[in-house]
């Protein structure tokens, strides 16, 4: 992922130029310049709640998907210490895709234990259900490596033109791709 870590903050930078993220939203590379070990600790929300001010200060919210929070069950006590209102993070936002049912979050809920934040579930629209990272990296590895001229059909309607237009137009970035979805 380190060899795609400036690209995916550029494509992250378009996506929060687009409404409704627009002046709502922004994107940092404080994880990666943390380095591995803080950069995967709670150092990193509490280093994002100086940026706001500090404790008490601003709006933190952490999106991750709901497979992401289904694993945090491995690391529970640092989970919970990541989702302190005020300290660390305020509000969680869980994107679910298909196969996941309330029965399924309240399971994942149970495993990391009470955390006193902000949950909100945040349903993915149908069209885009059952889509994953690997079908969108297979779809524009195999767009670049066509010979004709993009046809943006179909296989690249799951994500915004902007960022298929962005990946198509960097060839290191499509190869890896390529390389990724071999390796699968």
């Amino acid at each position: 992922q380190n060899e795609t870590m400036q690209a995916r903050l550029d494509m992250c930078d378009l996506l929060v130029q687009e409404p409704p993220l627009r002046s709502r939203a922004g994107v940092g590379s404080l994880r990666r310049d943390l380095g591995p070990e803080l950069g995967t600790s709670v150092e990193l929300f509490r280093t994002l709640r100086e940026v706001l001010g500090g404790p008490g200060e601003g709006k933190l919210t952490w999106a991750v998907g709901a497979d992401v929070f289904e694993g945090m069950k491995h690391w529970a006590d640092k989970a919970r210490e990541c989702l302190q209102p005020g300290e660390t993070c305020d509000a969680l936002l869980l994107f679910t895709r298909e196969g996941w049912s309330c029965q399924r979050l309240m399971a994942a809920a149970q495993a990391v234990g009470h955390a006193p934040c902000h949950v909100s579930i945040i349903p993915m629209p149908e069209h885009l259900l059952s889509v994953s990272s690997h079908q969108a990296r297979h779809a524009l590895a195999k767009e670049f490596a066509a010979p004709e001229p993009h046809k943006w059909g179909r296989a690249l309607g799951m994500m915004p033109r902007s960022i298929a237009k962005f990946c198509l137009s960097r060839d290191d970035v499509c190869r890896i791709y390529a390389q990724q979805v071999a390796k699968l």
